[in-house]
């Protein structure tokens, strides 16, 4: 954890400007009957982002229809909310006189809803997950300097100053605020300017493979507690995990129902995966949550691919 103030972003802020100090975020920064007191989510609590991470208009973060968008921010303004942050500040109660419409309240609340839950996952992973295109999952609070430091010193040590700049702006590695794409272009040129500049900035960013976030709900994190992907790379029999098969047939027949779930998501027909026979290394990072399957069965499973690994450290054993 990063003391109070403390800046934990690594790029460097542009010539003349201050890089912003780090700020701890918790429910208890907004007060009781708040928007953002009841929107905050359990996900985002301790986390440490830049304290400018609120200083979004509203335009994107609430999205409404022409006409009533005009008056709910006129009225927003008249009462100066501009920012996430003075709208994250608001009682609930203070929506009404602004739009008593209880649909336009609803997708009000969604937007800056899906604002905070999009902080959970800090802006060096969603480069990782451009580059790379893997979602990320959100990473324990105690290790998401691992990944800060690693995206950072890439980005830093571009040659290019600026595809440098770039990548601090469309990510938000700077300030924690990705900035939209017409933000972007606005600044950098038209479209098709700022992609091919987004293609060689990306490019010329590699080696970062291993911070591919895991699925929360996978075996690798229920069996072996990793995070990343480097973490599997770096176990003492991952290439066993690798080369070996494992068979799921003698798993409670509860699980076993539950089984052609999983198997979707390992891209195989149910009637070609009859015999259970499934690729470890797959296995460990398919997202279990994602394809339906129980609690219980996620614990069995894991256990069973545990138990595997702890065989592979006898090289007599067949498996």
């Amino acid at each position: 954890m990063h003391p109070e103030g403390e800046s934990q972003y690594n790029p460097e802020a542009r010539e003349g400007e201050e890089r912003p100090k780090s700020t701890t975020l918790t429910r208890e920064r907004f007060a009781q009957g708040s928007l953002g007191h009841t929107l905050f989510p359990d996900a985002l609590e301790h986390r440490s982002r830049p304290e400018t991470v609120f200083n979004k208009t509203l335009d994107e973060p609430i999205l409404l229809q022409k006409n009533s968008k005009g008056v709910v921010f006129k009225r927003l303004a008249e009462k100066n909310i501009k920012t996430v942050d003075a709208i994250l500040n608001l009682q609930e109660t203070d929506l009404d006189p602004i739009t008593p419409r209880k649909g336009l309240q609803r997708k009000i609340k969604q937007g800056l809803r899906h604002y905070l839950e999009g902080l959970i996952i800090p802006p060096h992973a969603r480069l990782i997950e451009t580059l790379y295109h893997q979602p990320q999952y959100p990473i324990p609070v105690e290790r998401e300097q691992e990944l800060i430091d690693a995206v950072g010193e890439k980005v830093n040590a571009l040659k290019n100053k600026k595809d440098r700049e770039f990548l601090i702006d469309r990510f938000g590695l700077y300030d924690g605020i990705a900035k939209s794409r017409l933000e972007i272009t606005s600044r950098y040129g038209g479209f098709g300017k700022t992609t091919n500049m987004q293609t060689r900035a990306l490019r010329n960013v590699h080696s970062l493979s291993g911070y591919i976030t895991l699925p929360e709900e996978s075996i690798a994190r229920h069996a072996f507690n990793a995070v990343f992907y480097k973490d599997l790379q770096e176990l003492p029999h991952a290439h066993g995990l690798r080369v070996f098969s494992i068979d799921l047939s003698n798993l409670s027949p509860s699980t076993i129902q539950e089984l052609p779930k999983m198997y979707h998501f390992l891209g195989r027909g149910i009637i070609s995966s009859r015999n259970n026979l499934v690729n470890t290394w797959e296995l460990l990072q398919v997202d279990l949550q994602k394809a339906g399957v129980p609690q219980e069965t996620q614990e069995e499973i894991s256990r069973s691919v545990r138990s595997l690994y702890d065989r592979l450290k006898k090289p007599t054993t067949s498996y």
